[in-house]
């Protein structure tokens, strides 16, 4: 998106009527008064003659260095505010970059958002994220935006092993405009590398096609900033990679094991996060509260482990949430489903347990798998007790609705269920 042109005229802008206003009331009218006082009272005294020629004049020069001298400042202020404009351009698009990749889960969300603010800050129809794999393999376009980015990559790519990737390997940036950037198809072309330390990951290049501008000193050290922001994301985002990666892993070895140690329950905290998770979405849970909510109903048992379910059967029921919590609270990657997992057995009335904890206290998470959790305690068999037909089961959940459900979510599950939207086991 594109900066909207600057408007000069002198009264096209509250500044510029400002400054007229101010000329007038400051200079014209006291100029005005002057002259009106020479031509009434002074002119006609005076004898006709050099004298009087020369008054004229030196009013009429006054009256026009004032004005000279409004036009000149007025033109002064119009550039220094187009540079301060600039400026407070680029730090909003530089703040939005951060934001957006901030946002961005994903390393190719990352590169993506940045090609995106590149155009924006290189004010330019182009950009691409090239990224090497390893420093000695080639570049590849890893992200774009722009739209004209598409048209004038061919041009671009015929050039990159030969001309491109030589000059990155320097680690500095690049300008190309003119003549020199004609043999790319393009106008004007600027290069900053991402660098991890002293290594050339890639670059982030902006293009801008015929007719257009030159790119300036700014703009090159605008991308080198946001080059340096894209390799510190594109770091951050791998390393949640990394992470999720590992959280997905550990939780599905922790759910077997638990399903190994719970005799008859086989499955139970998948099918929970089933249900939990198309209620989540019924709700509008996305992103992050919903693979919050997913992770937490896996995981809501997960106290079960240091519990003998054969000899402490009636203890466990009780104890379990506390234990969980207290379980996934020193893990860094699992601190904030902790509270989920501590308050799922909490009752919407405040009889629950442990903490006895009522209505809004209880963490939206924790009440949807509440519902979810006595759905399928209900219509799956178990070594307890034998499964019951969906339909008394959703009777019974609406008949507990208000007492030990949350009367919100249970329609939810009601809706999904009788739509089909539910496995049911």
């Amino acid at each position: 998106m594109k900066k909207k042109a600057s408007q000069l005229s002198i009264f096209s802008q509250t500044l510029d009527r400002t400054a007229v206003l101010v000329f007038g009331l400051g200079a014209g009218i006291p100029l005005a008064s002057l002259a009106y006082v020479v031509q009434r009272y002074v002119l006609p005294e005076m004898p006709d003659g050099p004298a009087a020629y020369g008054l004229v004049g030196l009013v009429l020069s006054i009256g026009a260095l004032s004005l000279g001298s409004f036009l000149v400042l007025q033109r002064v202020t119009h550039q220094s505010l187009k540079r301060l404009d600039d400026q407070n351009y680029r730090l909003k698009t530089m703040l939005e970059a951060a934001r957006w990749v901030a946002d961005a889960p994903y390393g190719d969300e990352v590169l993506r958002a940045i090609a995106t603010c590149a155009t924006r800050l290189g004010d330019a129809p182009a950009a691409y994220v090239l990224t090497k794999e390893k420093p000695d393999e080639p570049a590849t376009v890893a992200g774009s935006a722009g739209e004209q980015a598409a048209a004038l990559y061919p041009g671009i790519d015929a050039h990159l092993s030969t001309t491109i990737e030589p000059a990155l390997d320097a680690g500095r940036p690049l300008l190309w405009s003119g003549a020199d950037a004609s043999r790319f198809g393009v106008h004007a072309l600027a290069i900053v590398p991402l660098m991890d330390g002293d290594s050339v990951l890639g670059a982030l290049m902006v293009a801008r096609g015929e007719g257009a501008q030159d790119f300036d000193e700014s703009h090159l050290d605008g991308l080198t900033t946001l080059a340096t922001l894209a390799g510190v994301a594109r770091h951050n985002a791998e390393l949640r990679d990394s992470q999720r990666n590992f959280f997905v892993h550990m939780t599905e070895i922790l759910m077997s094991a638990l399903d190994l140690h719970v005799d008859g329950q086989t499955g139970h905290a998948r099918r929970v996060a089933h249900v939990a998770n198309r209620i989540g979405r019924q709700m509008g849970f996305e992103g992050r509260d919903l693979e919050r909510l997913h992770f937490g109903a896996l995981l809501h048992d997960i106290g079960m482990l240091k519990i003998d379910v054969r000899s402490e059967e009636e203890a466990a029921g009780r104890r379990h949430p506390s234990i969980g919590h207290q379980m996934l609270k020193p893990i860094r990657l699992w601190e904030d489903l902790a509270p989920i997992v501590l308050h799922h057995h909490e009752w919407f009335d405040g009889t629950g347990y442990p903490e006895k904890i009522a209505g809004s206290q209880i963490p939206l998470e924790s009440r949807i798998i509440a519902v979810a959790e006595a759905f399928d305690s209900m219509t799956s068999e178990s070594s307890y007790q034998r499964a019951i037909p969906v339909e008394e089961a959703l009777r019974r959940i609406e008949t507990s609705a208000g007492k030990q459900f949350d009367p919100e979510i249970v329609p939810h599950l009601v809706d999904l269920v009788r739509e089909g939207a539910i496995s049911i086991p």
